[in-house]
């Protein structure tokens, strides 16, 4: 039912009060208003033009049985068609809004999770967006998302989110990505996929030609993980990240990959990889131009790895003040040469071997040399020992 129906002069079309009820006669569909306004309309040409639309306080109910009766399949059968004829319309939309939207979902078949969040009851309430240039041409979309946010009931929670949307048969573009979480952020310049035909999410491996992901920024809150992991609820830890992503999934190349944590933990690398998914004839060439940590920062990261029991790093290294890495790697995955050096407040260790690990067995082959020079062996067993520096080469 649509409670009013009235036309503004010279173009402008208005509803009020709209309800559409289930076979239940409960609310499925109902938005307390709806506008739009008309630019241009041809039939002959299949072409619309509305220069804004406007949807207020929009509410969609969805409910599954535990039978799998959904509560909107009757009006899907109504609406059913055998003319599989396909309507050629190009639709350009200069101005959307949604205000106050609320969308909940139940679905009865399944168990209720142990999580605040949980996937077959869903509740949104907060829903806004803001979209302009929206255009549907030639089997094309593309839009211009402005402002997108809403709030989850578990505690989910996105603030914003801003970016640019192209949609065609044979790929995906997504770009100048801004988004803001209650404790995380993401600006992101692209995000792309580029198909060899319209089916390449049906095979990812081989018939994604090309595939772009480059992050300016990514501060990530593991605070943002309570709603899925209540072991997270209480920490604020966060990840910066950063990096360029390119090529196919089996054969890619990660570059400018930046991580910081904690203000004393950071990588810097290149990354090539070739060959997945057959780890066996994979290639892999890396480069760290700077890793570093400290004990502290270690127990840091352990905690979170497992929140409700924590592992710390044996005694014997709490005099590791300092670590440090820079080299590569490169070679197979079951034939990878490691060259670099490690250096630490207690000494350096130079490496330049080969580790061979046999994916069947789990046991590891090691073949090349690793050199220390004045290592404090002292520091590592304390005690009255007498074990002071070590300067070692070990083939």
């Amino acid at each position: 039912s649509v409670g009013e129906v009235y036309l503004k002069i010279p173009n402008q079309i208005v509803f009020s009060d709209i309800i559409m009820k289930d076979s239940c006669s409960n609310v499925l569909l109902s938005a307390d208003g709806l506008d739009a306004t008309v630019d241009r309309f041809s039939i002959r040409n299949n072409f619309l033009l509305l220069s804004e639309v406007n949807l207020k306080s929009p509410l969609i109910n969805v409910y599954v049985d535990e039978n799998g009766n959904a509560n909107y399949s009757y009006i899907l059968d109504k609406f059913a068609s055998e003319d599989t004829t396909s309507l050629d319309l190009n639709l350009i939309c200069r101005k959307l809004s949604i205000t106050n939207g609320h969308l909940k979902y139940l679905d009865k078949r399944y168990d209720n999770t142990a999580s605040s969040f949980k996937p077959s009851d869903i509740e949104i309430k907060d829903f806004n967006a803001g979209i302009s240039r929206f255009r549907y041409m030639h089997d094309t979309i593309s839009v211009n998302i402005d402002n997108f946010s809403l709030n989850e009931k578990s505690g989910i929670a996105l603030n914003d989110l801003s970016c640019k949307i192209k949609y065609y048969d044979k790929g995906i573009s997504i770009n100048d990505i801004n988004a803001q979480t209650d404790y995380s952020r993401l600006v992101c310049s692209e995000i792309a996929v580029v198909g060899k035909d319209s089916l390449y999410l049906s095979d990812p491996i081989d018939k994604i030609e090309k595939l772009t992901v480059n992050i300016d920024t990514i501060i990530f809150s593991v605070a943002d993980l309570a709603p899925f992991m209540p072991q997270y609820a209480g920490l604020s830890d966060s990840i910066h990240m950063r990096g360029n992503f390119s090529g196919r999934l089996d054969d890619f190349k990660f570059k400018n990959f930046g991580i910081s944590m904690y203000g004393n933990t950071r990588l810097y690398a290149n990354l090539s990889v070739n060959g997945l998914p057959d780890y066996e004839q994979t290639i892999v060439f890396g480069n760290i131009n700077n890793l570093q940590t400290n004990k502290d920062d270690i127990n840091k990261i352990l905690r979170l790895v497992s929140p409700d029991d924590p592992i710390q790093i044996p005694s014997q290294l709490n005099n590791l003040d300092h670590i440090a890495f820079n080299g590569n790697l490169s070679g197979m995955m079951n034939d990878m040469m490691a060259f670099g050096q490690l250096t630490t407040n207690l000494g350096t260790i130079k490496t330049d071997i080969a580790i061979m690990p046999d994916w069947g067995t789990g046991y590891l082959g090691y073949d090349g040399n690793i050199s220390a020079k004045d290592f404090n062996l002292h520091d590592i067993i304390p005690g009255s020992n007498g074990l002071g520096l070590l300067s070692v080469n070990l083939n």
